[in-house]
């Protein structure tokens, strides 16, 4: 996550490492107010949008 460790991505963000772990792994399903602040940390935003899926017949 543009060279920082999750450590130091934590600290960024005011979390604990193992929170950034889950973000990373997929095991838990993050918050948007959570991804808000990891966004802020990296220099990103949040952005949301639905993409219709294709169908196959």
């Amino acid at each position: 996550m543009r060279g920082l460790t999750q450590e130091q991505l934590a600290e960024l963000v005011g979390t604990k490492q193992p929170s950034i772990a889950r973000l990373k792994s997929g095991a838990s399903t993050p918050t948007v107010t959570f991804l808000r602040k990891v966004a802020a940390a990296l220099g990103s935003r949040v952005e949301v949008r639905f993409v219709p899926m294709t169908t196959c017949f």
